[in-house]
């Protein structure tokens, strides 16, 4: 990873913190913790914009994420410019996740960080083995598309490093345009 630090998984930056505190002399932390402290905002102003609608939040992610798209392509990943795009692509995976918990505040569906979700397909398979597969279903599709969009980035950064900055912003636009539809498709789907 360019930054050495998590933008959405904030369990790993909670210990790369600790580690650089730990260190002696200590060690940088600063990423860390404008990583923590951004995700923390965004999860707070997700909660405040999708109490009435989580589109609220997709539609504050998507532009924050189409500005982090632009400056990682068009600048050098440096300085004050690093810190910045950390502290955007964290908010926006804050946002994320509060829109997330507002779209499927019972299911415990997770979309920025994995432990949980792995955690909830172990418990889904024990659910599925007694006749109810939906939470297996769910989260084990969840930790697919996750790992599968890793490896896609992995090969995109291969061949050009810049475009890897792009690929948030292009997959949340096509979940927004997907969300955007889905009411649309029961509408029709209820008329007939």
């Amino acid at each position: 990873m360019r930054a050495h630090v998590f933008v959405a998984n904030m369990t790993g930056n909670t210990v790369l913190f600790a580690l650089g505190v730990a260190r002696q002399p200590p060690g940088d932390v600063v990423a860390t913790i404008v990583a923590i402290a951004s995700f923390f905002l965004g999860a707070f102003f997700g909660a405040a914009l999708s109490e009435r609608a989580a589109s609220r939040a997709l539609v504050a992610e998507i532009a924050i994420l189409a500005v982090v798209a632009v400056l990682w392509y068009a600048f050098p990943f440096t300085g004050a410019l690093r810190l910045a795009l950390i502290a955007l692509g964290s908010c926006a995976m804050g946002l994320q996740q509060a829109a997330t918990e507002r779209l499927h505040p019972q299911s415990t569906v997770s979309t920025t960080y994995q432990s949980g979700t792995v955690e909830r397909i172990g418990t889904g398979l024990f659910k599925a083995l007694r006749g109810d597969w939906r939470a297996f279903r769910l989260h084990a599709a969840i930790w697919l598309v996750y790992a599968a969009s890793a490896v896609c980035v992995v090969e995109l950064v291969r061949t050009d490093a810049r475009i890897a900055g792009t690929v948030p912003f292009a997959a949340v636009l096509v979940v927004g345009i997907v969300l955007c539809a889905a009411p649309n498709v029961r509408a029709r789907r209820g008329r007939t």
